[in-house]
């Protein structure tokens, strides 16, 4: 039997092994914009789109700000391209900061407890740690 390895010539793999700037950059942008996009979809959930009568008006707003401040992130890295790495760490702390916010909240009491929103909140910081992690071993 044979075990089959993923090439190493495959973009995934030379993205993630590679540590040199403009992989690092563009992985950046990739997880900031999964990111984004997460908390965009995730501020419809509070809103009632998925589940009518389940409104939430101040955690649908924390989420769109938060998938707003990731957004900026993502143009700031264009932008200001040798900063890259630092609004890359600083927005996806920041989002860090707020998903444990939402967490503590959900936790006393004070957020909405629905399995969506407690297996979001779970994978989104997830998914911010992978970020926070490749920015602070980027070059």
């Amino acid at each position: 039997m044979t075990i089959h390895r993923y090439s190493e010539s495959s973009l995934v793999a030379r993205i993630f092994r590679d540590r040199s700037e403009p992989h690092s950059r563009a992985r950046f942008r990739a997880f900031m914009s999964i990111e984004a996009a997460s908390f965009f979809v995730a501020a419809l959930g509070p809103g009632g789109i998925f589940v009518p009568g389940d409104e939430h008006a101040a955690v649908r707003a924390g989420e769109a700000f938060i998938g707003l401040v990731l957004a900026v992130g993502v143009i700031m890295s264009w932008i200001a391209e040798r900063h890259a790495r630092g609004i890359a760490f600083g927005t996806q702390a920041f989002a860090f900061f707020g998903a444990v916010v939402g967490l503590l909240l959900i936790a006393i009491g004070l957020g909405p407890s629905s399995v969506p929103g407690l297996t979001f909140n779970a994978m989104v910081l997830l998914l911010l740690s992978l970020g926070l992690f490749f920015a602070a071993r980027a070059p």
